[in-house]
């Protein structure tokens, strides 16, 4: 048995129809009320004949994926995974104290 918890041809399905309503309310959340996405007709002399969603609303939804299969990984929550944000922490440090100290080529 393979020490990684997926296999070759495991799946994450996250199926989602792309309503009206998700690409307004993804519209407002981000800001992006661009016409090729918000308004009818308006894509209609395009190759893509009508509206489009966001490519970033998609990407969401691949997002929802990633997560379920993080979620496959044995013992995700237990009490050792806290190491890892641990880790990350001291990386966030060591980011702000790095910005903090002025360069020597800062102008």
């Amino acid at each position: 048995m393979s020490a990684f918890w997926e296999s070759v041809g495991d799946e994450a399905v996250f199926e989602r129809d792309v309503t009206e309503a998700a690409v307004a309310a993804f519209a407002d959340v981000s800001g992006d009320h661009s016409p090729s996405h918000t308004a009818e007709g308006v894509m209609g002399g395009s190759v893509y004949i009508e509206r489009i969603a966001h490519g970033a609303l998609i990407v969401a939804y691949m997002s929802a994926c990633s997560t379920e299969l993080v979620e496959r990984i044995p013992n995700v929550r237990s009490e050792g995974t806290p190491a890892v944000g641990a880790a990350a922490r001291r990386s966030r440090s060591s980011i702000k104290a790095a910005r903090a100290s002025p360069s020597p080529n800062t102008y």
